[in-house]
């Protein structure tokens, strides 16, 4: 057994979170989206667009259905090898940097991976100390201090979607 496979991994920081964040949506909200949609679909109607009135049924069924949905609760481990979501593994060679998104009560880890065609991994940090977080991970991989959220993805967070 050679002395890199002897080494035990100890768990640095640990916490649990749900994988997407959730919102309290009040009838309002559910009245204002479909006024919004009728509104597009009669439109669609009346200039006899049937493409949109197809995208635009799918999308409210789709949207129907993931605010329906419940996250399942994920547990996130930072060791001295890398970086566990529950039981996937994501070593330091594999991670290129990461930030975080801090906005009141609402904490991100954002992991950008070393190969471009892999997704950011979003990881809600719930009651878990960022301070903590970057304390550890910056030993292993560099933070990105400019990075921000994208217009999308602070658009989704406005409509609460």
């Amino acid at each position: 057994m050679s002395e890199e496979e002897k080494v035990k991994e100890t768990v640095l920081v640990g916490w649990k979170a749900p994988e997407f964040e959730t919102y309290d949506r009040t009838v309002l909200y559910y009245v204002v989206l479909a006024v919004m949609f009728l509104a597009i679909i009669g439109y669609a109607i009346y200039t006899k667009d049937w493409f949109v009135i197809g995208i635009f049924v799918i999308l409210a069924g789709f949207l129907l259905w993931y605010q329906r949905k419940t996250p399942a609760e994920k547990t996130y481990r930072i060791t001295q090898l890398g970086l566990y979501e529950d039981n996937k593994f994501y070593q330091y060679n594999e991670i290129f940097s990461y930030w975080f998104l801090i906005d009141g009560k609402y904490k991100t880890l954002n992991i950008i991976f070393a190969k471009k065609y892999l997704p950011q991994l979003t990881i809600l940090l719930a009651d878990t100390d960022p301070v903590k977080v970057r304390s550890v991970l910056s030993k292993y991989i560099p933070e990105e201090n400019t990075r921000t959220e994208t217009v999308l993805d602070r658009l989704v967070r406005l409509f609460r979607l």
